[in-house]
């Protein structure tokens, strides 16, 4: 393929954690948290600068994907007990130290509570103060909605294969999603990134594997690989778009109002 030239390797870097497919359910943490910070200070503020992946939704060969995904899924009741936390506390550093110390998630070791509270601060830090407060609030299906919108700002990977496999897969009607279409997808992108070549197949495999859980847990797909359009409730989709447009496109459905009811 001619005119495509590909950078020095040193631009692109893949960070791969120990995966982990399974958690105890989280341990509501215990009453007595200070709030140390007023949080009317802060209740408006976006807990980032920027939602978005700045324009890299669909670059090429500088891309820099992180793909520490593989530390599980959607952690759906762990990810809701670290956002009341944070709620409480208004600051991450104290949330981590608060929830390793005190074994929130519930993990036997150590080691396997830090990667994952690391893992899921980072994503819950993609959303809004707005987006959390809704987190906290919404039954079951919002909050894992919630949640895979938090995957995507947090994983570029993530994010292009949402939207260029899972949105075109609805707009030209093939309802199905299989195995098949990570494993294209995948080499089309390794193909321009030394990094993600360069992943071993039994790790490439595991990403495969949590990416489809996930897409299972938010509802995007069913058990059996069918693809759901998504009807995203009004407070989310508004919550959404003033924060970041593109993160519409994550959600398969209708480019006209992503599907909302």
């Amino acid at each position: 393929m001619q005119g495509r030239k590909r950078k020095p390797k040193s631009n692109r870097e893949v960070s791969i954690i120990a995966p982990r497919l399974t958690a105890k359910t989280a341990v509501k943490a215990s009453g007595g948290i200070s709030r140390s910070k007023s949080i009317t200070a802060v209740r408006n503020q976006a807990n980032v600068e920027d939602f978005s992946h700045k324009g890299t939704l669909l670059s090429g060969s500088s891309t820099s994907y992180r793909m520490s995904f593989s530390t599980g899924g959607l952690f759906v009741t762990e990810s809701v007990a670290l956002a009341k936390l944070y709620q409480a506390k208004l600051d991450w550093e104290e949330v981590k130290d608060f929830a390793n110390d005190q074994k929130v998630l519930g993990f036997r070791t150590q080691s396997s509570s830090k990667r994952t509270v690391r893992e899921l601060i980072a994503r819950l830090q993609k959303l809004s103060n707005a987006e959390l407060e809704l987190l906290s609030e919404a039954n079951k299906e919002e909050q894992a909605l919630l949640l895979w919108l938090a995957v995507c700002r947090t994983y570029l990977f993530v994010a292009q294969f949402a939207i260029e496999v899972l949105q075109e897969h609805f707009l030209s009607l093939r309802m199905a999603v299989a195995h098949d279409d990570f494993d294209k997808f995948y080499d089309a992108k390794a193909e321009w990134n030394d990094a993600l070549a360069q992943i071993s197949p039994s790790t490439r495999a595991k990403l495969r594997q949590v990416l489809f859980r996930m897409m299972r847990e938010s509802g995007i797909l069913s058990k059996d690989g069918t693809l759901h359009p998504i009807f995203l409730p009004p407070a989310i989709k508004i919550s959404i778009a003033s924060h970041d447009p593109d993160g519409l496109s994550y959600f398969p459905g209708p480019k006209t109002d992503r599907g909302v009811r």
